[in-house]
């Protein structure tokens, strides 16, 4: 299952050697060392993962760690950083290191307060910045699950507008916006300092990734090792983070999209699987065609039948 794959997994390699290949074939312990040039293979197999999902980026670092270097990443702070957002890029750059075993070395880093002076290519983005000085990202706000981490004037976070097709596409996935918009609602009312963490999909490029991590004010910046733990949440994949203190919520929002592909009859069965309030309608309409085909071929053979014994 997806839910116990995480970046920290161990792979236990189980070796049966050849009788021929032991010096001592009735030893009790054979010694097996596997070589630094070893590869494991994993060709034949579709990578499709379902975004935006934070719980994989907090855990695992993903869709950042595909590349071991980070060389698919783009990470952009603000043209004159504040401490804090300089800790929360470090932090992020040891998480993700530590899942890799390898330095960043692919990792490309811009300093800037304008984003359409970005070209990113097709790489993943993490914008880490807090409230109000991440003015330049403002016609983005469309595409967060958050309203006003882009104010001049922090301390405004607010619902998105939640488009009629993306009430829909969630009524069919069977996990209606209403409650996580209400319990979204009262983690945003004026209260303590709160950081956020919050995922959709590059304007750029479709398909890639953007995270954006801020807080309230500079000096409450996130760091990864914080958004890891017990959050409340209704269900597993979320776009956003909230915390607070020592308390972490996550939520979903926005409608979906794929970091990777299926081929068509996969895709067909995923979408299935996935809203799986289409399934009564699909059966429904399988049924009445399968009804329609067997009536009239029952009528062809009640008129053969008909026909035969008038001639007769």
């Amino acid at each position: 299952p997806v839910t116990e794959l995480r970046g920290f997994n161990r792979l236990n390699v189980h070796v049966i050697p050849p009788k021929n290949a032991c010096p001592n074939p009735d030893a009790d312990v054979v010694v097996v060392e596997v070589l630094d040039t070893s590869v494991l293979h994993l060709e034949g197999h579709e990578r499709y993962r379902p975004m935006p999902d934070l719980e994989t980026f907090v855990n695992d670092g993903f869709p950042f760690t595909r590349m071991a270097d980070l060389g698919e990443t783009l990470l952009v702070l603000p043209r004159e950083p504040e401490p804090g957002e300089v800790a929360s890029a470090l932090s992020f750059i040891a998480h993700t290191s530590a899942i890799t075993g390898h330095p960043p070395t692919g990792l490309t880093v811009a300093l800037t307060n304008a984003p359409e002076s970005l070209e990113p290519g097709d790489r993943d983005l993490l914008v880490i910045g807090a409230a109000g000085r991440l003015a330049g990202w403002a016609p983005w706000e469309g595409r967060m699950p958050i309203r006003g981490l882009t104010d001049r004037e922090p301390g405004h976070v607010q619902l998105p507008s939640v488009s009629w097709f993306q009430r829909a596409m969630a009524f069919l996935q069977g996990v209606p916006l209403g409650d996580d918009l209400e319990r979204l609602g009262r983690s945003l009312r004026p209260g303590e300092s709160r950081s956020y963490a919050v995922g959709f999909e590059s304007t750029w490029s479709p398909g890639r990734s953007v995270v954006l991590l801020s807080a309230d004010t500079a000096s409450a910046m996130p760091n990864l090792p914080a958004m890891k733990g017990f959050a409340e949440a209704l269900q597993a994949r979320a776009d956003v983070l909230v915390m607070s203190g020592e308390r972490r919520a996550v939520f979903r929002v926005l409608s979906n999209y794929a970091s990777g592909g299926l081929p068509p009859f996969l895709t067909f069965l995923w979408f299935i699987a996935s809203h799986w309030v289409v399934l009564m309608p699909v059966l429904l309409l399988t049924a009445m065609a399968f009804a329609w085909l067997l009536k009239r071929r029952l009528n062809n053979v009640a008129w053969r039948r008909l026909n035969v014994g008038s001639k007769a």
